[in-house]
């Protein structure tokens, strides 16, 4: 999304426009000392304690690198055996730090707390590991969460280091203005950053020191030049011994940002001789605005220190400025610091505004469910442990005998909540009012709030329940289904269904998937037993657009039952009931078994949340036997489950065929944090993918019913001039009245009317939305009338034609509070759960943007798997123990691109209307209903950034995830480049070019569809990737030029073209160099590029012209002739040795490409 730089937006304070960017050459650094005796990990910073350590203070906003006066310090120490962290941070006077994440594991991005990413570069690193760092929170109640390894374009949630974190809050009054400090102590071994040793002098690591929040949105750190996960612009720590500790604190109010140059310098020395120390500081604002050096000599085995505390001598408005320190000893530098402040900022960050509820309590009422769910937080008392129970009572208005009312009498992370099921109400409103009872008898509150039943038809009476989108059909570029006996076919794919109507068989594109039919398997009593699935369900509908069933089956001791259809798209879905045949069984182990062809299922993909930073496995299947991957290897902590590691998404395949398995829930299941909820192995010619229903022995008496799917791919057919019509772009997130259409200045107010997020025109009345829209009509249908003809895909895009909107999340789809506020949270969910009545409100906002305003295409951003914790819609439920288990809303949010796909087709903006923004996480179960997608918003690059674009988006995650013909959906490209040198931007952006056509993704940042590259012919040719063009040999500089543990095209990676398939027609000689071909039957054209980061190549390519067929047939009226379609003015031209069949391309610089065209005439 790029309204801004991470997944969730952060707000910049103050108002202002932001600061340049750190100079990389001003980012901290600082030595840090080591420790003669470690500290007591008790929260509290004893100075006697940490004065062997290094301190920096000063955070500043990531979101526009100003300083912010929340005074927040660092101290960094080591030892052999450990790291030693501590951070001390102003809480403001009346406020306690918000945390929702309250148990182990349980820290997330939206705690108050530490935000940390860590890069390991000294002489522990391991081999294999020197391109990995190291991503992690603490929050405020010391608990850890979302640890991740970030490693080359790739996070690995399967990180789980075991810091020793104490964290505690000291009395109101002891720090500056009547506040209080947050004091957080850890320690870390080196096992905990995966290291091989004890650490040494002169290790270096590069640290993001961060902490956010307190009280609004604001992701703060130590200043850095590079982004949340790009440690090369990180500050610069080296581990010293025999040398100072200096400690720059800036801890007291007011500071720099009050307009005082407010700071003290302390030092230690541990040496028998005396240090001798100068310190500068340097304020700046245009000219010099303070400045002062200070020689500061230590005693031996002593501290001492200087204290600088002056008023600015000028005053510099609402300008910029900045600050400087630095700490040397003789040549030594043991601290430099630079940040950019301004003079004053928004109240809200010093100043609490209590809340006015005792406590934290909500009731909200789900009409369409009649549910209310209620919850009390006990967390922000004083005392939390004091309250016992919530008590409540729902009241009708006009009446005082309550209809529902309980005590709600276990906490859960002290909140009180659950869910009653309330008789259907009438039309009215209700009162629901709740107080905490505490265990002296006493009670908080009450505190009371309400909601209202409306009659749902007469309230919503042009849009409830109006049918739009009707799916009951065919709906291109899908076909009418057939069923014979047990087969059922769909585009491209055929299923045969056992009696469950799990696939005995899956063919997709001419091709058998399966090694044998899937099969449920079942241990009771220590014996092992495939239930028998023979026979086929019995088969209740079928129509064009879909089939449904239902089966029997039984086993082990067990009963199980099933219902389910296919759908036009090739999707499967299955709800599947298991119950003991008689009374209780105990069932050691119970999966579900996909046995796959292994030549079929090249490569593996599990996606999680998270978005652009989700949690993700993108690998090549290895050749070996036995175990191959499991979710726990992706990470449990990583698949954000309360208990266990379910995914909803894998997929084995390659770009000829695959099978997607997905779920959007382990309801049912019986997860644990020991067994993988999904796993792969390879048995002799199978290649298994296991679903761990039950892992540990679980006494079952009672029915458990899961959902699951199961698809082939590709999902759909690409249409014909995909690679020229159909592309994804965003660009209208936002626009004024004169060039776009979601803002407006309100004739009526006078105030602006901020719409970017709305599937409606930029006015809060509805009754204003047909005017609005027939003039954006007018103007989109200039548009297409201008473009159409020429660029049907441009004619589209941009302002009136075009809207970018968020899938899910940052606000509601409308302004219209009367129905967002009735259906949300409750309904809808805090974000799109997209339910049927979302569905409905949405589809009849896009049905008037059509028809009234002229849209020809909807982006959606935030097209990933999401996951939701609302209990009250079904999508998440609640455990035995009291906590939420979240769920994603795959099929709900399927269903609704199905209903928007056959609405865009009736108003025949159809293929190409519906295009969406994911990065590393596709929301795959959706996908047939999408025309393109936008990748690329991962892997910013910065001055100071050490790789390229195209190390940031290594083979494996590129074949794995984003070769268009895997899925059928166009995939397009972004970027996230703000280099400033003209040169290596060009080199950069050039490497992107080259680089993913390789995939035959041709529309992005560069456009590299050209006229030549149109003239040749790709629209029609045949693609053919490299990894069907295999390099001869291996080779001995292999994984040199990329780092240790990076994706490599070479040797085993790239499996060998299958026997009888086509490829092998072209073979580079060196297996640094990729070259993927588009052919026709006359010519072919070559992508060749040169994945080595480092080294330029001289490329060398056998071609085997008989075999393509440009051998000319008539020697003396035939030809053949090479063409270089995009060589640079300074590079030297490829030439063809007719006779050796070789293609030489000479001088390819690293990391770029040539596009080369060989044609028989």
């Amino acid at each position: 999304m790029k309204r801004s730089v991470l997944f969730i937006a952060s707000l910049a304070i103050c108002g202002a426009a932001a600061a340049d960017p750190i100079p990389p050459d001003k980012v901290p650094a600082f030595a840090i000392p080591r420790m003669s005796k470690p500290p007591v990990l008790d929260g509290k910073i004893d100075a006697d304690e940490w004065r062997e350590a290094t301190a920096i203070s000063g955070v500043v906003n990531q979101a526009d690198n100003l300083l912010v006066p929340r005074p927040t310090t660092f101290f960094l120490a080591w030892d052999p055996d450990h790291l030693y962290l501590a951070c001390r941070t102003w809480v403001m006077p009346g406020y306690k730090p918000r945390v929702s994440g309250r148990e182990p594991g349980a820290a997330n991005t939206g705690d108050d707390g530490l935000e940390l990413h860590f890069k390991p570069m000294g002489k522990n690193v391991p081999t294999g590991r020197t391109d990995s760092s190291y991503k992690f929170f603490i929050n405020c109640l010391g608990f850890q969460g979302e640890t991740v390894r970030v490693a080359v374009g790739q996070m690995f949630r399967n990180w789980l280091p075991a810091f020793k974190v104490a964290t505690r809050l000291t009395e109101p009054g002891s720090a500056p203005n009547g506040g209080r400090w947050w004091e957080c102590e850890a320690a870390a071994t080196p096992k905990d950053f995966e290291l091989g040793g004890p650490h040494q002098a002169g290790d270096t690591w590069r640290l993001m020191l961060g902490f956010n929040h307190m009280p609004i949105w604001l992701q703060a750190r130590i200043p850095a030049a590079t982004s949340y996960f790009d440690p090369s612009g990180y500050c610069l720590g080296t581990l010293v011994e025999n040398a100072p500790a200096v400690q720059v604190l800036m801890d007291t109010l007011p500071g720099p940002c009050e307009g005082t140059a407010a700071a003290t310098f302390r030092a230690f020395n541990p040496t028998p001789d005396p240090a001798k120390l100068s310190i500068l500081v340097h304020y700046v604002h245009q000219s010099d605005l303070l400045k002062r050096e200070q020689a500061l000599e230590v005693p031996p085995r002593a501290a001492a220190e200087w204290k600088l505390n002056e008023k600015l001598p000028r005053d510099i408005g609402q300008d910029t400025a900045s600050i400087a320190y630095r700490v040397t000893e003789g040549s030594r530098e043991l601290l430099r610091y630079f940040a950019y402040f301004k003079v004053g900022y928004d109240e809200a960050l010093v100043k609490h505004k209590p809340p006015k509820e005792a406590f934290p309590f909500s009731a909200t009422f789900n009409p369409i469910r009649s549910s209310l769910l209620v919850s009390g937080d006990a967390y922000y008392l004083g005392q939390p442990d004091a309250a016992k129970a919530l008590r409540y009572r729902v009241v009708r208005e006009g009446t005082a005998r309550p209809m529902a009312e309980g005590v709600i009498g276990r906490p859960v992370t002290h909140t009180f909540r659950d869910l009653i099921q309330l008789p259907r109400l009438g039309e009215g409103k209700y009162a629901v009012e709740a107080s905490l009872l505490l265990k002296d008898g006493t009670a908080v509150g009450p505190v009371t709030t309400a909601f209202e039943k409306l009659d749902e038809a007469k309230a919503f009476p042009e849009w409830w329940q109006k049918g739009l989108g009707h799916a009951e059909r065919v709906i291109p570029p899908f076909v009418p289904m057939t069923k014979e006996r047990d087969k059922v076919t769909a585009w491209g794919r055929a299923y045969r269904l056992d009696a469950l109507g799990l696939p005995a068989s899956i063919e997709s594109q001419g091709k058998e998937l399966l090694a044998s039919p899937a099969r449920i398997v079942v241990t009771v009593n220590g014996r092992e037993e495939a239930i028998s699935l023979r026979g086929r369900p019995s088969f209740t509908e079928s129509r064009d657009w879909r089939v449904s069933f239902k089966g029997s089956a039984g086993g082990a001791g067990l009963e199980l039952a099933s219902k389910g259809f296919v759908e036009q798209d090739g999707l499967a879905y299955l709800e599947l009931t298991y119950v003991p045949r008689k009374g209780k069984v105990t069932v050691d182990a119970l999966r579900i078994e996909f046995p796959l062809v292994p030549d079929e299922a090249e490569c593996l993909l599990c996606l999680g949340t998270g978005g652009n930073f989700s949690a993700r496995t993108t690998m090549l299947v290895p050749p070996k036997q036995g175990p191959i991957w499991s979710a726990l290897d992706t990470g449990r902590t990583g698949s954000a489950m309360s208990v266990g590691s379910f995914y909803p998404c894998v997929w084995l395949g390659s770009e000829r065929r695959g099978l997607l398995w997905w779920g959007d829930s382990d309801r049912g299941w019986v997860p644990d944090n020991d067994v993988p909820a999904h796993d792969v192995v390879r048995k002799g010619n199978e290649l298994v993918l296991r679903n761990h229903i039950i892992g540990k022995p679980f006494a079952l008496d009672a029915p458990r019913t899961i959902a699951f799917a199961y698809m082939a791919s590709p999902f759909r057919p690409l249409v014909k001039n995909w690679r020229w019509a159909v592309h994804s772009t965003d660009g209208t997130f936002s626009g004024g009245q004169s060039w776009g259409f979601k803002w407006r200045k309100d004739p009526k107010t006078g105030k602006v009317i901020e719409g970017w997020n709305w599937l409606t025109p930029p006015s809060t009345d509805p009754a204003e939305w047909s005017a609005l829209w027939a003039e954006y009509k007018k103007k989109s249908d200039e548009k297409l009338l201008r473009e159409r003809p020429f660029d049907p895909a441009q004619a589209r895009n941009w302002m009136f034609a075009h809207t970018s909107l968020p899938l899910v999340g940052y606000g509601w789809k409308s302004p219209d509070e009367r129905v967002t506020r009735y259906f949300a949270p409750a309904e809808w969910g805090d974000a799109e759960c997209y339910t049927d009545s979302n569905i409905d409100y949405y589809l009849y906002l896009a049905d008037r943007a059509f028809t009234e305003g002229g849209l020809r295409t909807i982006y959606w951003d935030i097209f990933f798997p999401i996951l939701h914790h609302s209990v009250q819609n079904g999508v998440a439920y609640t455990l035995p123990d009291g906590r939420i288990q979240p769920g994603y809303t795959g099929f709900n949010t399927r269903r609704f691109m199905m209903r928007m796909y056959a609405l865009m087709g009736d108003r025949g903006l159809t293929p190409g209307g519906q295009v969406s923004h994911a990065t590393n996480d596709y929301l795959l179960v959706a996908c047939p209903w999408m025309d393109a997608i936008l990748d690329g918003e991962y892997h910013q690059l910065t001055d100071a950034s050490t790789m390229d674009w195209v190390d940031g988006y290594p083979v494996d995650r590129m074949r794995v995830l984003s070769c268009v013909h895997n899925w059928g959906v166009v995939i397009s490209w972004m970027n996230l480049i703000q280099v400033t040198d003209k040169a290596r931007s060009a080199r950069i952006h050039r490497g992107i070019q080259d680089y993913l056509r390789l995939y035959d993704s041709w529309r992005g940042p560069v456009d590299t569809l050209k006229p030549p590259v149109l003239e040749w012919g790709i629209l029609d040719a045949e693609y053919v990737p490299f990894w069907r063009n295999p390099a001869m040999t291996p080779s001995p500089s292999q994984g040199e030029g990329r780092g240790e543990g990076r994706a490599s095209a070479k040797g085993p990676t790239l499996p060998s073209p299958l026997p009888g398939r086509e490829g092998g027609w072209v073979t580079p000689l060196d297996p640094d160099i990729l070259v993927s071909m588009w052919r026709l039957p006359d010519r072919i054209l070559l992508a060749v590029f040169n994945n080595h980061n480092k080294s330029g190549k001289d490329a060398a390519i056998q071609v085997d012209i008989e075999k393509l067929g440009l051998v000319p047939r008539l020697p003396w009226q035939e030809f053949i002739r090479v063409t270089d379609l995009d060589k640079g003015e300074t590079e030297p031209p490829c030439q063809l040795d007719f006779h050796a069949r070789t293609l030489k391309v000479p001088a390819l610089a690293p990391h770029t490409g040539r596009l080369i065209s060989i044609r028989r005439y």
